[in-house]
């Protein structure tokens, strides 16, 4: 705000499911809540309409906004609908480096140099290796949740495919452009689709990719999966363990069994895959006697 105070502060992504506190806490104009391609189109052509000032009332008629209204009181437009004709992009980088207009270098900053992904890419030799390209790039393979946890804010419904082919034509871009040799994959449930998962793997194979993704239920994947994952160039797997205690997985809706986990992981050690916990202590429900099956757990 004090470095261009007239512009619109418009804010995106999970962090809107606590719109109501980063609209009162914070300078923010607007949050874009779910999918935001629709809503964020709306909030455009109104301002080349209106310029900066916000109308309220044309912009509670758009799906998946949420801003203050003149009394300071929190309005939401409820969640936009899914477009069936729906297309995953690849990030454009020549696109975001338009954007940083006198300063094109910090595009690099997409790319960060693998030394600094801590253990994700580290403890497996292969990343040693004298022909490997240093940087990491990120790359969807599909988009949102299959599972309902009841802990998780789920803003953006269903599960949507990458189109693998334009992933392809993306790798070949960045690969030579920014010197990538290792994919960081944002999915929030990989493996959820094992043929995609299959699919992307032998891209990453193809191109001689190491690859790591953190976000894998532990049913998602046999010990038969996992041998063929690292074949194919991963070095990491995070699984959404959240607690060594059944009673909190039951409370979680998590739908799978602590027995389940320790496969997972086992498996994981086996083959030589790096997979730390994601866990979370403080569900209501819980208390003494299962933050210590966690601890024993660990």
């Amino acid at each position: 705000r004090e470095v261009s105070p007239s512009s619109l502060i418009v804010v995106g992504g999970h962090l809107t499911a606590s719109a109501d506190v980063i609209l009162n806490k914070t300078e923010t104009d607007v949050c874009v809540v779910g999918d935001g391609e629709q809503p964020f189109l709306a909030l455009l052509k109104h301002y080349e309409d209106l310029g900066l000032k916000l109308d309220i009332d044309t912009l509670r008629t758009v799906p998946g906004l949420s801003m203050l209204d003149m009394e300071g009181k929190t309005l939401f437009s409820g969640y936009p609908k899914k477009s069936p004709t729906e297309v995953i992009p690849m990030p454009d980088y020549n696109f975001f480096q338009n954007g940083l207009m006198d300063s094109p270098h910090l595009i690099e900053l997409y790319f960060p140099p693998v030394s600094s992904m801590n253990r994700w890419f580290s403890l497996d030799q292969r990343t040693e290796q004298k022909h490997r390209r240093q940087f990491v790039a990120q790359v969807p393979t599909t988009k949102g949740c299959t599972a309902r946890c009841t802990f998780c804010q789920r803003s953006t419904r269903g599960y949507r495919l990458v189109d693998l082919n334009d992933l392809e034509a993306h790798l070949n871009v960045i690969i030579e452009k920014f010197d990538v040799g290792f994919i960081d994959v944002l999915d929030e449930n990989f493996g959820g689709r094992r043929d995609q998962a299959y699919a992307f793997a032998e891209l990453m194979k193809k191109y001689d990719l190491l690859w790591a993704a953190s976000g894998v239920r532990c049913t998602n994947v046999t010990k038969e999966d996992i041998k063929f994952y690292k074949e194919s160039g991963c070095c990491a797997l995070k699984f959404g363990v959240e607690s060594g205690s059944q009673k909190i997985l039951d409370i979680m809706e998590k739908n799978f069994t602590v027995e389940n986990v320790e496969s997972a992981i086992s498996a994981c050690w086996e083959e030589g895959i790096y997979s730390p916990f994601g866990l979370m202590v403080g569900m209501p429900g819980e208390d003494n006697n299962t933050i210590i099956e966690s601890g024993k757990f660990l």
